[in-house]
């Protein structure tokens, strides 16, 4: 029997416009070649983040270590994020650090 993915586009972290004040949390990365992608770029399933800013090419998020990281805007659409009604004290720090400052880590993201 085939196993079937459970998938909502309105999940996907594509679909979520930036805002500092909220905390997503990545539920499910889908394909594995968008699973090393994130994992290259410190996020996982289980991964707390705040979508910092996007363009049409990268989306940048916010991690709990402060961190500003780049992934490519296609590969948004694949993972699935849902938002936190409390956020963890180290990334309410790092999202209002990243927002003043203007982040870090803007490197562009390859595959």
């Amino acid at each position: 029997m085939e196993d079937r993915i459970s998938w909502s586009w309105s999940d996907s972290l594509a679909a979520f416009r930036p805002d500092t004040a909220q905390v997503l949390r990545v539920e499910k990365i889908l394909f594995e070649l968008i699973r090393r992608h994130c994992e290259a770029r410190g996020i996982r399933e289980g991964t707390d983040l705040r979508l910092h800013d996007r363009t049409s090419q990268h989306v940048r998020v916010s991690l709990p270590c402060g961190a500003l990281r780049s992934l490519e805007a296609r590969y948004a659409w694949f993972l699935q994020v849902r938002p936190l009604t409390s956020a963890p004290p180290e990334l309410m720090e790092a999202g209002i650090r990243n927002a003043s400052s203007g982040g870090s880590d803007t490197r562009q993201a390859r595959s």
